[in-house]
């Protein structure tokens, strides 16, 4: 079908979940993949899973839980798809340790825009590696990802902080990433019954934790405490 539309000059976008914006996901006077029937999770390994590109992170993190782990970074919706999230980058609360969702791929399956399936990783066709990921579908479809695995924790220390400036969570968050004390940081800007709120969840992961979890010295007015369990 590529080949063909390649043929005829027509664009090919591929579709995961259509949670992109600006019509990312569309094209007029084009054909739009719907990539969701490719949602298997092919292999679990001690440091990688191969997925295809159509699963969701959901469906991802229920195969790799059970052997303890997890991909690097998440983004706070898991009902988005691997392929989705890959080709516009996917960060999280924890790509101040790990960089992008993008920045764990150990190799790709991708069909180009002329239709040939190539694999690709950072050591082969490197190019089309680099032109695929955070490419926004344009430069060829992402068919099959394997993706780096770390070691999930078993519980985490959570917490929840209110500020009452915008400034006040700016400063904090930018202090906890740069020193590294969580593992996950991610502030949140709502409204709520009509009243601005900022909100900061740090999280410190036990016994694979890469900093203390220290909260002295911040501006936040109030937190929220809470010990997790994966289990």
């Amino acid at each position: 079908m590529i080949k063909h539309a390649a043929e005829h000059d027509l664009a090919v976008v591929p579709r995961g979940q259509g949670h992109s914006t600006s019509g990312q996901s569309q094209a007029p006077g084009g054909v739009v993949i719907d990539m969701t029937a490719l949602a298997a999770v092919h292999e679990v390994g001690p440091d990688r899973v191969v997925v295809d590109a159509g699963a969701k992170w959901s469906d991802v993190m229920r195969a790799t839980l059970p052997h303890g782990l997890t991909p690097p970074v998440l983004t706070d919706y898991l009902e988005l798809t691997v392929g989705g999230t890959l080709s516009v980058g996917g960060l999280g609360g924890a790509s101040h340790h790990y960089g992008a969702q993008t920045d764990n791929v150990l190799s790709l399956d991708v069909v180009t825009p002329t239709g040939d399936v190539v694999t690709c990783s950072p050591s082969s066709n490197r190019a089309v590696f680099d032109a695929v990921r955070a490419g926004r579908g344009r430069n060829g479809v992402i068919a099959r990802v394997t993706l780096r695995l770390v070691q999930a924790p078993e519980t985490v220390a959570w917490h929840k902080l209110h500020y009452d400036t915008i400034g006040q969570l700016v400063a904090d968050q930018l202090q906890l990433v740069t020193t590294g004390e969580f593992d996950y940081v991610e502030g949140q800007l709502k409204i709520r019954e009509g009243e601005h709120v900022a909100e900061l969840e740090a999280v410190a992961f036990t016994g694979t934790s890469s900093g203390s979890g220290d909260l002295s010295g911040m501006s936040f007015r109030e937190a929220e405490t809470q010990d997790v369990s994966r289990s």
